[in-house]
């Protein structure tokens, strides 16, 4: 199952990364990240569009937060199937995880764990900023015992430039295994209080 994983990002500095991942046996496959800067929604939506229909996704895991809920609008317009990552939002798993930021991070973490994550068509310089950036990213447990990753915010303040990468990949650990018809259809999720 291969799908994308997509940090939109304004006209600034940061970049908008995307992540190719596929699912085989266990074990997730890093076909490549591509990244882009200044780029407007409508191009972004082209290129993410062309990327769904050149790698046969299976569907688009995409920030869907300030601009990249733009592009998400655009995307849906053109019938692509995907689902909008917003990180403060209730986790799969509210009683172990403060948000779905925290749990996607969690299972990107523990892949790493079992050695299921294997990279390929990756440059070096791409694999050391995501060896950077995931090694920069702190968490915690909360008073209720749920784990909490720190905001991107919060690393941007802290470390001085956001975790795109890192934020790309993590997205494409949204689900094990294929999205329900009803994880697709409802992909609009609320944001936490």
């Amino acid at each position: 199952m291969r799908i994308m994983g997509c940090d939109i990002a304004r006209l600034g500095s940061d970049q908008s990364v995307f992540c190719i991942r596929n699912y085989e046996n266990g074990i997730y496959i890093i076909e490549g990240f591509e990244e882009h800067s200044k780029t407007k929604t409508n191009e972004l939506t082209d290129i993410i569009e062309a990327s769904f229909r050149n790698w046969h996704l299976m569907f688009i895991s995409i920030d869907a937060i300030g601009i990249g809920a733009g592009v998400a609008d655009n995307l849906e317009e053109r019938m692509i199937p995907l689902f909008r990552v917003i990180g403060g939002a209730k986790a799969f798993r509210p009683k172990e995880f403060k948000d779905l930021r925290s749990e996607l991070y969690w299972r990107l973490r523990q892949a790493f764990e079992k050695r299921a994550i294997k990279f390929k068509n990756v440059t070096p310089e791409q694999k050391n900023r995501i060896i950077l950036e995931l090694s920069s990213i702190k968490y915690y447990y909360t008073r209720s015992g749920q784990i909490k990753f720190e905001s991107k915010e919060e690393i941007i303040k802290r470390i001085g430039k956001s975790p795109d990468y890192a934020d790309a990949l993590a997205y494409t650990c949204l689900l094990y295994t294929s999205p329900s018809p009803r994880d697709l259809s409802t992909s609009r999720m609320p944001s936490s209080a």
